[in-house]
């Protein structure tokens, strides 16, 4: 074991967490996330030291705010059923490409995923010592806004994948007319 899964797994034992595993990853996009399916926290050391020069604050005290957030969303009573609903408003627009309530639909994915990390950062707040709280302070008021952006960028891309759905429905039903009168769409 990695002295930063150590590390980490000491922070479970202090806080009395038995109930999460951990990994390391080599994922570029998270220094840390959290896995609700197999209730595991994943744990990339370059992008945890990365950031944490970007702060300016040493490393063990920026892996255990990110830690703390972690296990923020391990512990969050709600995020499960905050998972399920942004899962069902995903396939409800997929099933249902041109129903008129596709915006309604993403940003209620949206709106769920920042509730997620404000809930996330709420509970790990709990969890920080007063030596940390400056720091805690400014990277949760960063992360917030990089998450809120982030959930913007995710929904034009499902955005995007839903109206490619559509596309390629019209020019599935062209076909199938074009064909029923013996031609092909490249004939035309």
């Amino acid at each position: 074991m990695s002295e930063l899964l150590k590390y980490c797994s000491n922070i479970l034992q202090e806080l009395e967490i038995l109930n999460i595993d951990l990994s390391t990853s080599e994922e570029d996009s998270n220094e840390m996330y959290f896995d609700i399916n197999e209730r595991k926290i994943y744990i990339n050391e370059r992008r945890l030291r990365e950031e944490a020069r970007a702060y300016l604050i040493p490393f063990n005290l920026y892996v255990k705010i990110i830690f703390l957030h972690e296990l923020g969303h391990a512990q969050d009573k709600n995020l499960e059923a905050i998972h399920d609903d942004s899962n069902s408003c995903f396939e409800r627009a997929k099933e249902n490409p041109f129903s008129n309530r596709v915006d309604e639909l993403l940003l209620r994915i949206k709106g769920n995923s920042i509730q997620a990390e404000k809930n996330a950062w709420e509970i790990a707040e709990g969890f920080i010592d007063d030596e940390l709280k400056n720091a805690f302070n400014l990277i949760k008021k960063n992360s917030l806004k990089e998450h809120e952006i982030d959930a913007l960028l995710n929904m034009k891309k499902i955005k995007l994948e839903i109206k490619e759905a559509k596309l390629q429905s019209v020019l599935e039903q062209k076909e199938i007319k074009l064909a029923g009168l013996g031609k092909k769409a490249s004939d035309i």
